[in-house]
């Protein structure tokens, strides 16, 4: 029967490669769908397109030459042959220093405190990365502990239980002084 050839273009491959985690055709995984002559998609039939949006900034997505809002993913039922153009790059990471007085006294996080990615840290300088998608650190005081002060630049925060830096920037230090 009628088919539609389904094509994905990259403005730049290399810096996107990765960016689409995965192409169905009415809930079959089509592996060949980074192919340059793309895929054939039986008419009447959908497209899902699954998107990494949590290591890659999606900058952009055109289907035929017209813009898409697309986050995670995006689907279609071809009408034509279908050139769906993407403009994406990975997240880059942020490297900052925290100095922690007493690494029993505090959790760190990476993130808020309820996703619960939890940092191992040490007394003293740690050295600690993150995407700049999520360049977020929280501090909270261990029970029966409490925080002094977290300072970082010219901010210093005091009299609170837990702490959330945001954004975390490059080449920050953050001081933590706990009891």
């Amino acid at each position: 029967g009628l088919a539609y050839n389904v094509k994905l273009t990259y403005v730049d491959k290399e810096k996107a490669k990765g960016v689409v985690t995965g192409v169905t055709v009415d809930g079959t995984a089509i592996d060949t769908f980074n192919d340059a002559e793309g895929f054939d998609v039986p008419a009447g039939k959908a497209v899902a397109i699954t998107f990494d949006n949590v290591n890659y900034k999606i900058d952009g997505v055109t289907v035929n030459g017209k813009s898409e809002t697309v986050y995670s993913s995006y689907s279609f039922t071809p009408t034509g042959n279908t050139e769906i153009n993407i403009d994406a790059h990975k997240y880059g990471t942020v490297k900052a220093t925290l100095n922690v007085d007493n690494k029993d006294n505090v959790t760190v996080y990476k993130g808020y405190s309820y996703q619960n990615d939890i940092m191992t840290v040490t007394d003293g300088n740690n050295e600690i990365e993150l995407s700049e998608n999520n360049a977020v650190v929280t501090i909270k005081a261990n029970s029966g502990c409490f925080i002094t002060s977290v300072t970082y630049g010219e901010t210093s925060l005091s009299n609170q239980s837990e702490y959330t830096i945001t954004p975390v920037t490059e080449g920050m230090v953050l001081t933590v002084v706990s009891g």
